[in-house]
């Protein structure tokens, strides 16, 4: 895989891992941010959440680190991100209908960014 596309995928893993880390550490706060609703005083869900983003950012970076092609990681990263949008505008009948379209968006948007991201990785791979 060519340098600059190892840099965008590690930048893009270590996001999650940062954001998957900031779930684990406040996860009412986040989810209080993210739906705009009260959660739940344990906050149990937000931190899976973190912990899953935390993970799959990790197994990419250690698939790079290993000289593996980081694209399984990256795939399952774009589908719990595609997850994430779906559920998102599920929920659009409660709490803030503007935040929850915001969060959809951005949730979208990861999604078709690690999906391209998985399918340069493993075009590289091939080639290399």
């Amino acid at each position: 895989m060519p340098t600059i596309e190892r840099a965008v995928v590690a930048s893009a893993c270590a996001g999650r891992i940062a954001l998957g880390t900031a779930f684990v550490l406040a996860p009412r706060q986040l989810a209080h941010f993210w739906t705009g609703e009260a959660a739940p005083t344990d906050g149990i869900l937000a931190r899976g959440l973190g912990i899953r983003d935390a993970l799959l950012g990790a197994g990419a970076l250690a698939a790079l680190a290993e000289g593996d092609s980081p694209s399984r990681w990256l795939q399952a990263g774009a589908l719990s991100d595609a997850v994430d949008a779906a559920i998102t505008l599920a929920s659009l009948q409660t709490g803030s209908r503007e935040r929850k379209l915001a969060f959809a968006a951005v949730a979208g948007a990861a999604a078709v960014t690690f999906a391209v991201l998985s399918t340069r990785a493993s075009v590289s791979v091939r080639k290399g």
